[in-house]
């Protein structure tokens, strides 16, 4: 809780810069790690943001992750499962959730996650239900997911559950799917990152809107 006393006078400490969004920016980074190498710019490896784990979970998956100042470069590897304690990381499990059905082997356990059925949508059963259609073996649990590895995403239709992660999650499934990957509702991704579609074609993603 934090709690405010009035009366105060706002003393502006001049220019300042704002940190960059990890939380946005490791649904590039998992593209990297999944389709090709991928080098995100304006990120401070030593934030306290959270979602800065992104770049030690898929080290740890297996990915290739180098720094160079404010920028972070994830290459394309033969990734396989972990076990992922989602407690401090909530925001980041629907792209890893991604992340884990594009690996080789292995079963990624996520745990610790039972707050995600209170964000936007149940997120829990939002991943669960995208992921098993493109062709991906996972099991809900109370608190997180089971994602079995080695077959690949195969593509299908997907809904966007009204929530930009998942949206945003789906999109990148499709950089590594072996047919096409719909998403009903991408519209979603408005709430967080109105241009996510933009820089997904700048990498080389390809979408189309479907009137309809």
């Amino acid at each position: 809780i934090y709690i405010i006393k009035g009366s105060q006078k706002y003393i502006s400490p001049g220019e300042v810069t704002a940190d960059g969004d990890w939380s946005n920016a490791a649904f590039f980074l998992a593209a990297g790690a999944l389709s090709g190498e991928v080098t995100v710019t304006g990120l401070d490896i030593n934030s306290i943001q959270g979602d800065r784990k992104i770049i030690d979970i898929l080290s740890e998956m297996g990915a290739e992750v180098s720094v160079l100042g404010d920028k972070i470069t994830v290459e394309r590897s033969e990734l396989h499962g972990i076990s992922i304690d989602a407690g401090n990381i909530p925001d980041l499990i629907p792209i890893l959730s991604v992340a884990a059905a594009g690996a080789k082997s292995g079963i990624t356990t996520v745990t610790n996650a039972a707050r995600l059925r209170i964000k936007e949508s149940d997120r829990l059963s939002a991943i669960c239900e995208c992921i098993n259609n493109l062709g991906v073996v996972v099991a809900e649990m109370d608190d997180g997911l089971v994602i079995w590895a080695g077959d690949g995403i195969r593509g299908g239709d997907v809904f966007g559950f009204n929530d930009h992660r998942i949206v945003m999650s789906m999109a990148i499934s499709g950089a590594l799917s072996s047919s096409e990957v719909t998403i009903c509702g991408a519209e979603a991704v408005n709430k967080s990152y109105p241009q996510f579609f933009e820089d997904f074609t700048s990498l080389g993603g390809i979408c189309n809107v479907i009137d309809d």
